[in-house]
C-alpha cells in the first residue's frame, strides 16, 4: 500500500514516467523494425548471394569515398571486361 500512497501524492510524476516509457518503447520498436527491414534487403531473390552492387571509388586527399553512382559506360562494359558477370542492369531512380 505504500507504493499506491506515494503515487497518489505524485500523480504528475507518474504520468511523466508512463509517457516517457511509452515513447521509449515506441522508438525502440521503430528502430528494430527499421534495422530488420534494412537487413532483409534482397533476401527475396533465389540467388541473393550472387547479387553484387557496383560502386564508384573516389580518392581525394587520402580519403576514400564510395558512391553508388556509376557511369553508363561502366555498366555496359562490365559484361565484356569481367568474365564472371552474367547480367548487369542499371537503375534510374
Amino acid at each position: 500500500m505504500n507504493i499506491f500512497n506515494t503515487y497518489r501524492r505524485t500523480r504528475f510524476f507518474l504520468w511523466i514516467n508512463i509517457t516517457g516509457l511509452a515513447i521509449g518503447l515506441a522508438a525502440s520498436i521503430l528502430l528494430i523494425l527499421f534495422v530488420v527491414n534494412e537487413w532483409s534487403y534482397d533476401r527475396h531473390f533465389a540467388n541473393r548471394e550472387r547479387i553484387v552492387r557496383l560502386l564508384t571509388v573516389i580518392e581525394q586527399d587520402g580519403n576514400r569515398n564510395y558512391l553508388p553512382i556509376n557511369l553508363r559506360n561502366a555498366v555496359r562494359g562490365l559484361l565484356d571486361k569481367a568474365p564472371g558477370v552474367e547480367t548487369a542492369i542499371q537503375l534510374y531512380i
